[in-house]
């Protein structure tokens, strides 16, 4: 039975504490200063509890390597003094009831692997130039952040998981984002992203598992390179505004276990696929397209659909655009003349290379009668 108590100024004389760990309890309350005074104290974990108040300024007066203290209601900003904090490879304060900006010397922390920052109220502007190469998760979700994805994301070599969503960010995704070549984990939902998905995701092709993009404002096609990723289980790409057909590449996903497309301005039949995914997806995953039909869809392709369908795969991605202003009337109208031209001159040809003999056949039996009846 748990009890509901602080924790004690006196635990500050355990002088050669490595790990306190105190987790999932009802501790209520502040955090003791002394607790960080303990110079041998390297593991921190007070997760999941009920403490309260501000961090401590001597939070970081000792090196720490794990520090999680999620799931609590501490207020206030993070410290900015984090210098002493270099070998911290976990700071893992999530789900509490922090605001401010982020601090920019996160810099210092060079070996720092796990960020996780989510569910608080910071604000301001993400110090992407901060970030070292090093780090593997940054997860600053469910905040009050904004400004852009800048392009200096790319400098996180060895990211794992880049976890951003609910927060106002706005702008474009940087193609330096494919520089991430380890990255597993892409939630950028319930933000105001805007402009094209990078065509460039088809190059994470080892490693990446789950693409949230939902909620935003994205235009243009769903990248065809995107069924180059044989590893994707997840594909959420719903409530934006994109365009064009659902491209059968994406029914080569054979580990595709989630698919939303729903409420964009897609067209065209569904396709399937007797080897892929597809034919387990429902309704759900299609609907808020007026325009698409056939199956798992009750709506049924009309006539010109279903001819669009039968037409080559042509690419949908920006390097298409000498395709604007065709439609497939159009390539049909000319497919149809091809036709009515090579019938016209098939005939011609088999009329006239067979009147030459026919001719000299006739001659040749004249002049024979001629002969005869000299």
């Amino acid at each position: 039975m748990h009890m509901r108590c602080t924790i004690p100024e006196e635990i500050g004389n355990l002088n050669n504490l490595r790990s306190l760990g105190l987790r999932s309890n009802k501790l209520t309350g502040p955090i003791p200063p002394t607790i960080f005074d303990i110079s041998s104290l390297k593991y921190i974990d007070l997760s999941i509890n009920n403490l309260s108040g501000s961090f401590p300024v001597n939070l970081c007066k000792y090196s720490r390597v794990l520090l999680y203290l999620h799931d609590n209601m501490f207020d206030g900003k993070i410290p900015s003094k984090l210098e002493a904090c270099s070998k911290l490879q976990v700071l893992w304060l999530s789900s509490n009831r922090l605001i401010g900006p982020l601090p920019t010397q996160i810099r210092n922390l060079t070996s720092l692997h796990t960020l996780d920052l989510s569910s608080n109220s910071l604000t301001g502007n993400i110090p992407w130039e901060s970030f070292r190469a090093n780090i593997g998760v940054v997860d600053l979700s469910n905040n009050k952040l904004s400004g852009i994805i800048h392009s200096t994301i790319g400098n996180l070599l060895n990211a794992s998981s880049v976890i951003l969503h609910s927060n106002k960010l706005t702008g474009e995704i940087p193609s330096s984002i494919c520089n991430l070549k380890s990255l597993k984990y892409l939630h950028l939902s319930h933000n105001s992203l805007e402009g094209q998905i990078p065509h460039c995701l088809g190059n994470l092709r080892h490693y990446l598992k789950i693409v949230n993009l939902s909620r935003n404002s994205f235009t243009g096609y769903i990248p065809s390179s995107l069924g180059n990723i044989p590893a994707l289980e997840s594909l959420d790409l719903s409530s934006n505004q994109l365009v064009g057909e659902i491209l059968l590449q994406l029914t080569k996903l054979t580990f595709l276990t989630k698919l939303n497309l729903s409420f964009n301005n897609l067209v065209g039949k569904i396709p399937q696929s007797s080897t892929g995914q597809f034919p387990m997806f429902d309704n759900s995953s299609y609907i808020g397209n007026s325009e698409l039909c056939e199956f798992p869809l009750t709506k049924k392709c009309k006539l010109h659909d279903n001819v669009q369908n039968f037409l080559p795969m042509l690419p949908q991605d920006d390097e298409s655009g000498f395709l604007d202003g065709f439609s497939w009337e159009a390539i049909l109208l000319g497919y149809g003349c091809g036709v009515v031209i090579g019938i016209a001159m098939g005939y011609f040809i088999f009329r006239y290379r067979e009147m030459p003999k026919w001719f000299v056949k006739n001659e040749y039996r004249k002049r024979n009668v001629t002969r005869r009846r000299v």
